[in-house]
């Protein structure tokens, strides 16, 4: 088995990993193709959409006096406060010589700049004196005239601010200056620590003079903001890689979803967690692709009623007509987990059904029946999928009599049973005598009005019955389970079920109803066998070194079939 599970045990949902996420990509490559490319798509359309902005500074040089860097920092921080404060608006609608543009339609802020125009800064510990005054608009000479009509409304305000609060300091001075020249200060004044407050004063008495006069205020334009020659938006290439690295999210969230919740399942681990039993094997998909050796075509040729046929069954019996190969090689696989499961001998007759129709039950029983019997077990495979009959054509046998004439009572079991020789090293009615591995098969016979009463009744079970005391190992094909009745009715004479599953056509919602429907049969559920696309089988294991004499071009074993009339 490929997993850890006994039969009927069941796991939860398997933890997706990065393979099931391949593989989902893989089978689902266009749609993410198709959003990767709405994402960039989307990108594009809203670069050509946004209106063109321009971009302009004015440089401020702040030429105070400062204790630290942080202190520095909050200073020129400070600046972006002021610029985008209500009371501001006047001054610099003065300055601008226009009522400001709404504030939609520009933007403005400061920030301390580094000596290179390239690298801005909002770090409180300032590396530098510079601040840049940035305005942003969508044109690019209201953004330079924006840019300096803020910066010198900054710089006059702050200028207007220090005559002020100069004038006011100039008062206090001159008013301690004249306790100096009080008679009964003049004794006093002579004293060292008088002296040298009354110089200090005086020093800031000339200096505050000069502010009054001049202006001051720490800051004053150094660079005036020019019309930028290009706008900073849109940026039609930063729009476009935006837009592909959100497509490339919005695909990989859609492989997840798909994974997890998809209609499709994704091989093994997704089958095994959704089904709740074991994965007995993994074989080829029945494919109609022709043999690279002719002579597997010709394996079944020489019955004249057969004719058309003989081509299907060389391609679809591949344990038969080229047992070196990949796909042999699956179903002896499967036959080693199977003997696992039947190794207590308590599950001698086994049930093969699948959830819908053309799952390839037909072609899994037929591959894995020759398996069995090149072991020398004593192996008979039952065809009862009376409504689509599929083995008889694999092995190119007639359908006159079989399944329905034996439960109506219409023929002997001499009479419907056929003879394979999977060995082909004896011919004839003799081979099983001669002691060479056959295989029995019973097909379905000719068709009947209602296929669910003969199988129902009490003369199909009897057919099972009797066919298990004479063969070691019975194989019966079913009917989907969810399709007919068939496969409830025949469960209830087997020994246990095996599930076929075509990962191409499974779906979530399908294998759930196929797995309600299976825990209402009496017979246990065994495991379940994916059938795979042939490459994936190649993955699996690999390409096994062929027999001598028998590689892609050796020449496929005659194979010898006696009917039943043959044998009488």
């Amino acid at each position: 088995m490929e997993t850890g599970q006994t039969p009927g045990s069941r796991e939860g949902a398997p933890r997706i990993t990065l393979f099931d996420l391949l593989c989902a990509a893989r089978r689902y490559w266009w749609l993410l193709v198709c959003l990767i490319a709405v994402g960039v798509a989307a990108g594009l359309g809203a670069a050509m959409v946004q209106p063109e902005r321009y971009r302009a500074e004015a440089r401020l040089m702040y030429g105070g006096e400062y204790v630290d860097a942080t202190q520095l920092g909050l200073e020129l921080n400070g600046v972006n406060v002021a610029l985008n404060s209500p009371s501001f608006s006047p001054k610099v609608e003065e300055t601008f010589g226009a009522t400001l543009p709404d504030s939609e339609q520009f933007s403005i802020y400061a920030s301390p700049a580094p000596m290179s125009a390239k690298v801005v800064t909002t770090s409180l510990v300032a590396p530098t004196r510079l601040v840049a005054v940035t305005a942003e608009a969508n044109d690019a000479q209201l953004a330079a005239n924006l840019a300096n009509a803020f910066a010198l409304a900054f710089t006059e305000t702050r200028q207007s601010r220090a005559r002020l609060n100069a004038r006011e300091r100039i008062k206090v001075i001159q008013e301690q200056l004249a306790e100096f020249s009080r008679p009964e200060m003049v004794d006093a004044a002579t004293s060292e620590l008088k002296a040298a407050t009354y110089v200090a004063l005086t020093q800031e008495l000339v200096e505050l003079k000069q502010t009054a006069r001049s202006g001051g205020g720490g800051y004053k334009v150094v660079l005036p903001a020019e019309p930028p020659d290009e706008p900073f938006e849109p940026k039609p290439i930063e729009s476009a890689l935006i837009g592909l690295g959100t497509g490339i999210c919005l695909a990989i969230v859609a492989t997840v979803l798909v994974q997890r919740f998809g209609a499709r399942l994704d091989g093994l681990r997704q089958v095994a967690a959704l089904v709740g039993y074991p994965i007995l094997g993994r074989v080829p998909r029945p494919s109609v692709a022709r043999s690279h050796d002719p002579h597997h075509r010709q394996a079944f040729r020489g019955r004249p009623h057969d004719a058309g046929n003989s081509s299907q069954a060389a391609e679809t019996v591949v344990s038969l007509t080229f047992s070196a190969g990949r796909a042999a090689e699956a179903y002896r696989r499967l036959r080693a987990s199977l003997s696992t499961v039947i190794s207590d001998g308590e599950a001698q007759t086994l049930l093969f059904t699948s959830a819908t129709e053309r799952e390839g039950t037909g072609v899994v029983v037929a591959n894995i029946a020759v398996a069995l019997a090149r072991t020398r077990s004593r192996v008979i495979i039952v065809d009862a999928d009376l409504r689509h009959p599929r083995l008889h054509a694999c092995f190119a046998l007639p359908n006159d009599v079989g399944v329905s004439s034996l439960a109506i009572g219409e023929a002997t079991y001499e009479q419907a049973l056929h003879v394979v020789n999977v060995l082909g090293a004896s011919t004839g009615a003799d081979s099983r005598s001669a002691g060479t591995a056959c295989l029995d098969v019973l097909t379905t016979g000719p068709a009947v009005g209602d296929p669910g009463d003969v199988l129902a009744g009490g003369r199909m079970a009897a057919v099972l019955a009797k066919l298990k005391a004479s063969h070691d190992i019975v194989l019966v094909a079913s009917s989907g389970i969810l399709s007919t009745a068939d496969t409830a009715s025949l469960a209830i004479t087997v020994d246990g079920l095996i599930l076929v599953v075509d990962t191409r056509l499974a779906r979530r919602r399908v294998l759930g109803y196929c797995r309600d429907a299976l825990e209402l049969l009496p017979s246990p559920v065994l495991g379940v066998v994916l059938t795979e696309q042939e490459r994936g089988m190649q993955a699996l294991i690999g390409d096994p070194q062929p027999d001598e004499g028998r590689g892609p071009g050796a020449v496929a074993p005659s194979v010898s079939i006696a009917t039943g009339a043959e044998r009488s």
